[in-house]
């Protein structure tokens, strides 16, 4: 808003412009960055109700339904293929592209 105001245009023409430079959304750009944080979340973090708060989430089951939206696999299947991974020391392309890396 303060960068609204300083420019001295409208919200929707601050977003017009923003479509128009970015190709993308305000609000997916917000939504990439805090999934990218929770699936680095994961590799360290073993609760999914504290990496859904640590992203900002209100609810734990909003937070897996964004993140199994946003990268076709359940916080918990990631987390488990990571495990497998560092236990195993695999990197097999299929692992890696299922996980969305």
């Amino acid at each position: 808003d303060a960068l609204r105001m300083n420019m001295m245009i409208s919200y929707q023409e601050l977003v017009r412009t923003f479509l128009k430079q970015e190709q993308t959304t305000f609000s997916q750009i917000l939504l990439d960055a805090r999934m990218q944080h929770a699936k680095n979340l994961i590799r360290v973090e073993g609760s999914v109700n504290k990496i859904a708060e640590q992203c900002g989430y209100a609810s734990t089951s909003y937070f897996i339904y964004a993140f199994r939206k946003h990268f076709g696999n359940s916080p918990k299947r990631v987390s488990k293929e990571y495990r497998c991974q560092s236990h195993t020391g695999m990197n097999t392309g299929n692992t890696m592209n299922a996980l969305a890396i």
